[in-house]
């Protein structure tokens, strides 16, 4: 997927897209994390993978992406992922938004991520959460 800028501001600075998918090891910490603590923090959240269309006026608008924090043994570690609905695959078939921005996106699955019966779900209002598939152990 190519890189692309807009001068929207739901859609720059820090409310820029990621555009790739990270597993960054052993993160620069300032202070001290305790040994002691274990434990992830997720957040699902939008992150268009392709350039939206002119009427992109809701900031929330997007396909869903996981972000996460892993802290264990005094380190961090940051791992993000896509959530991969019917209408992710479908824009990634195409190469192009096929979800116009004033629809409100059907299933973008950016909600929450929640752990739900030993499985991490994305949700969205809509309709049903998304599975995610199996990220390494959480704790």
């Amino acid at each position: 997927m190519q890189p692309w800028t807009s001068n929207n501001p739901a859609l720059s600075g820090a409310f820029e897209p990621v555009f790739d998918e990270r597993d960054d090891t052993d993160l620069k910490v300032e202070g001290e994390i305790p040994r002691s603590l274990r434990g992830v923090f997720m957040r699902n959240g939008p992150n268009p993978q392709y350039k939206p269309d002119d009427h992109y006026a809701y900031p929330f608008d997007g396909t869903g992406m996981v972000h996460a924090i892993y802290i264990e043994n005094g380190r961090a570690r940051y791992r993000n992922r896509w959530v991969m609905t019917k209408e992710m695959q479908q824009e990634r078939a195409a190469g192009h938004v096929s979800f116009p921005a004033s629809m409100m996106r059907i299933s973008v699955a950016r909600r929450a991520a929640v752990m739900w019966d030993c499985a991490i779900l994305a949700q969205v209002k809509s309709r049903r959460s998304a599975r995610l598939k199996p990220w390494p152990a959480i704790i």
